[in-house]
């Protein structure tokens, strides 16, 4: 099959024939030189120099690729100005979004596919909650960390209180929940994605939380992440949602953009793959020969760094605690962790058999951290000294592990810790 595109490149329209040949796209033009370097940045791009044509990948991302350069139906969504829509509360509901909650509850609704990037404790589950509600979809499935987890059923509680129920949860009431959300991990959704067969329904809501987790292209779940978005383009053709939250509006290393963006909206970035980004964005030494070229990235481009951001707007959206004036001020959170049968044997044990209670309290205390100090009489010097510690294990330390979880790519955490 062949067809010829009007593609607009460098303010200029290029006549572009493409024939379709089972997996890979012929593109045949006159030369322009910003048009070879749109098609050389495709997935797949390879010159054939005895016929004098491009060949690139027969696929979703070359496809809306084109559909930029043609300024095609799917980019207008990412052109036009966002909806001023208003959301359908609740009866019962406390209190209106804020106003940067209303801005990323229209950019969702707007975009559909979209990337949010808004800094921890802005608020951003709420106005996704909301934008799922007020979707045509029945079910959503939430990809998270586990440390999230329990922030996204106390958002659901407070918010939309028995309407939307969560899919493993029972249910008993007068009014039924009208939507369901499916909660699952990182893992969990990667196991699910490789035993899920081509061609099954998928729901048509989803959201990836804490979307940093997606940032390494080669890692198992970013590759299911892909599969994913283009099953959903596939089944659903544009209509569906396909969320991305991330705690991190300014990532360090400006290609942890790249895997997060083709997920989210595949071509929607030139470069196809994150060698093609890197070498657009970063410097690199020139080649005498005595390495490989690709170990020689020098650093970023600052120039088309700052070029990036206004390359995603659109797609990304970003969101500091700096900028959003109505955020409540800052709340103290407690946290009541149940201990384990263990631990409190442990407990149990040291009440039962040590004969000084102030001794006792000291030891409860230890082990409320997880250890014991283990200590022996000393001839030498007549003391009772310590000699090491015995571990046992405290769910402090585990939710201390899903807090650093969760705020990996924020920096730097402040930890206080003490006895009480």
């Amino acid at each position: 099959m062949k067809i010829t595109l009007t593609c607009i490149v460098a303010r200029k329209k290029i006549p572009v024939e493409l024939t379709f040949c089972g997996k890979i796209i012929e593109v045949r033009f006159s030369y322009f030189a910003p048009m070879v370097e749109e098609v050389k940045a495709m997935k797949g791009a390879k010159w054939n120099n005895e016929l004098k044509y491009w060949t690139v990948e027969n696929c979703k991302r070359n496809l809306f690729s084109f559909d930029i350069l043609v300024r095609g139906p799917k980019f207008q969504r990412y052109l036009r100005p966002q909806s001023a829509m208003s959301p359908c509360y609740i009866e019962g509901t406390p209190s209106p979004l804020w106003a940067h909650q209303q801005d990323i509850y229209q950019f969702i609704m707007t975009r559909q596919r979209c990337l949010v990037g808004a800094e921890p404790r802005t608020g951003k589950t709420r106005p996704t909650l909301q934008a799922f509600w007020d979707s045509p979809f029945e079910d959503c499935v939430w990809v998270t960390t586990k440390s999230a987890e329990l922030g996204l059923e106390r958002e659901l509680y407070k918010w939309f209180p028995k309407r939307i129920l969560i899919s493993d949860q029972s249910y008993s009431g007068l009014v039924l929940p009208t939507k369901r959300i499916h909660i699952m991990s990182y893992d969990k959704f990667t196991s699910l994605m490789k035993e899920f067969p081509v061609g099954r329904k998928l729901h048509g809501f989803w959201v990836f939380d804490e979307c940093h987790k997606l940032k390494t292209p080669s890692a198992q779940r970013t590759e299911q992440a892909m599969r994913l978005s283009e099953m959903l383009e596939e089944i659903y053709d544009g209509k569906e949602y396909l969320i991305g939250l991330s705690g991190t509006p300014s990532p360090k290393d400006p290609s942890d953009w790249w895997a997060q963006c083709e997920i989210i909206r595949s071509g929607y970035i030139r470069e196809g793959d994150i060698t093609k980004f890197k070498k657009r964005y970063g410097f690199y030494k020139p080649w005498d020969g005595s390495t490989p070229a690709w170990e020689r990235f020098e650093g970023w481009n600052k120039e088309e760094i700052h070029l990036l951001s206004q390359r995603l707007v659109g797609l990304v959206k970003v969101y500091f605690q700096k900028d959003c004036m109505d955020l409540p001020p800052i709340r103290e959170e407690i946290v009541e962790l149940t201990p384990s049968k263990t631990l409190l044997r442990v407990a149990k044990m040291i009440v039962d058999t040590e004969d000084n209670a102030l001794k006792a309290r000291t030891r409860l205390r230890q082990i409320s951290d997880g250890f014991e100090y283990a200590t022996e009489y000393n001839e030498a010097t007549n003391k009772i000294e310590r000699t090491g510690l015995n571990f046992v294990g405290s769910p402090k330390i585990d939710r201390l592990k899903e807090d650093l979880d969760e705020y990996e790519e924020v920096g730097r955490v402040i930890v206080y810790a003490g006895f009480q």
